[in-house]
């Protein structure tokens, strides 16, 4: 008799860790679930890549038009810029013409490195082609709500240009 007695215990303490187990699961995939869900959030604003004609000539900007609504939040602007290995030089000067919706204009001169002194390709990638992703304004905010336009030139020696395939701007809000 007092076997089946043990049994009983011994069942009803498997049944209480069955359910503690259940419950850690449930809590791990919980947290889990959280954590990705708040990783996962869309922090992009405006996110647009285009090529660039070759050979890219001085008088051939590229615009880049984004409506802005939010001008609490801090945001991170990035330039993309892929190159082809055969672009002969290690730098990439751009102007970068900033339009605000009340039409006033602020310029700025921007020296992006694509390779390290002895040569190396500072970009990611493969084969023909290296993308680089350059921050250049770290937590700024947009002063006006509207339309802004942004245009970036080749600020380089040569009138036209080899080599670069395509330019972007990334904005992303800093979280």
């Amino acid at each position: 008799m007092v076997k089946w007695k043990i049994n009983i215990f011994t069942t009803l303490q498997q049944t209480s860790m069955l359910k503690k187990a259940r419950l850690y699961v449930l809590l791990f995939v919980f947290l889990l679930t959280g954590f990705l869900s708040t990783r996962c959030t869309n922090t992009t604003v405006y996110d647009q890549i285009k090529p660039v004609e070759t050979p890219w000539k001085s008088t051939d900007p590229l615009l880049f038009e984004v409506n802005i609504e939010d001008t609490i939040s801090p945001m991170n602007f990035y330039f993309h810029v892929r190159n082809n290995i055969e672009y002969r030089y290690s730098n990439l000067f751009l102007f970068f013409q900033t339009t605000f919706p009340d039409q006033r204009i602020a310029i700025d001169t921007f020296n992006i490195w694509l390779a390290a002194p002895d040569g190396k390709w500072l970009g990611k990638g493969f084969g023909k082609y290296r993308d680089s992703e350059i921050s250049f304004k770290m937590k700024g905010r947009f002063p006006q709500k509207g339309m802004y336009t942004f245009r970036v030139e080749q600020a380089m020696r040569d009138i036209e240009l080899t080599g670069i395939e395509s330019i972007g701007i990334r904005i992303e809000y800093d979280h």
